[in-house]
């Protein structure tokens, strides 16, 4: 089996076409049938069948398929360790991480490693769930993120990095407004809400919270998984409030426009993990990227800890 056998696969599948795949890889219809032709006596048995919906992969063909694409992102990510050592870095490392990691703390990890380790970084940004799909489609090494309670982790790996207990933040003269007394959710029920997608954990813990308390949970005007949009509406909007981490509702209300608000919570927000492929033999970058991480964050949080606004 070769690399362009890998190559015609895939794009035969993603296409749902001979011809169409062809123009794609820029080679002719009859070389890329030959090419099938090759692979498919190669596996003693049709690949792909014709139907009225295109070509689309037999039960074998699906296996193949599964086992082709792992095979290419592997090699794509062998390039990249390739070209970053030969740039004179010691280890490239693909990043995944979610926006309610704060990215101060991402950026001031991700300088460390660059400057203190000779690492050069890809790094993703999206939710919990989008980052494990990359993470299985090996498009990622390791992916900062939380862990959904219904999800499959077979053949992942993860380590606690640290706990995030959740914070109230409201438009600032909304805030002034609020502040005369400590909140609770109750008092919160016709608010304008934003929150995080359905299907991640963090939304599925706010909900949980306020269903403990009796209350329907809150149907938002937007959801979101960007922590700069929630800042942006939250400055521009003065009916709005939303439930963020604490450390970037410390981010948040720095900018003036944004102020955190008095609210007891008994709870906290799914806690924040480095997951990854199992491996017999973990990558040093990713140990490197835990300690650096975790090591910043206890920092910041002494820092919050020590000042007057915290």
């Amino acid at each position: 089996m070769k690399m362009r056998h890998l190559t015609v696969l895939v794009a035969i599948a993603e296409h749902g076409s001979v011809t169409r795949a062809a123009d794609d890889l820029g080679v002719s219809q009859s070389a890329l049938t030959q090419t099938l032709a090759e692979i498919e006596s190669i596996f003693g048995s049709p690949l792909f069948s014709r139907t009225s919906r295109g070509v689309l992969p037999t039960e074998l063909g699906n296996m193949a398929l599964i086992r082709a694409k792992r095979m290419l992102q592997d090699i794509d990510l062998w390039e990249r360790d390739v070209t970053a050592m030969q740039a004179g870095h010691r280890a490239h490392l693909n990043l995944g991480a979610v926006p309610h990691v704060s990215g101060h703390l991402l950026t001031r990890t991700v300088r460390m490693l660059v400057q203190d380790h000779g690492m050069s970084l890809t790094l993703h940004r999206g939710n919990t769930r989008h980052l494990l799909r990359l993470l299985r489609e090996r498009r990622v090494d390791c992916t900062i993120c939380r862990v959904p309670a219904d999800e499959d982790m077979c053949g992942l790996s993860h380590r606690l990095l640290y706990e995030q207990r959740p914070a109230l933040v409201a438009n600032r003269s909304l805030a002034r407004h609020l502040k005369q007394r400590v909140l609770t959710l109750g008092d919160l029920r016709q608010a304008r809400w934003i929150l995080p997608l359905p299907d991640t954990p963090t939304r599925q813990r706010v909900n949980e919270a306020f269903r403990r308390q009796g209350l329907a949970p809150p149907v938002p005007v937007l959801e979101t998984d960007s922590a700069e949009v929630v800042l942006d509406m939250l400055a521009t909007d003065d009916a709005l409030v939303s439930l963020v981490p604490e450390d970037l509702a410390v981010e948040m209300n720095a900018t003036g426009a944004v102020l955190r608000l008095a609210m007891a919570f008994d709870w906290a927000l799914p806690a924040i993990h480095l997951i990854s492929a199992q491996r017999e033999t973990p990558l040093a970058a990713e140990a490197h990227l835990a300690a650096t991480l975790t090591a910043l964050r206890q920092q910041d949080m002494q820092s919050a800890q020590a000042s007057p606004e915290a």
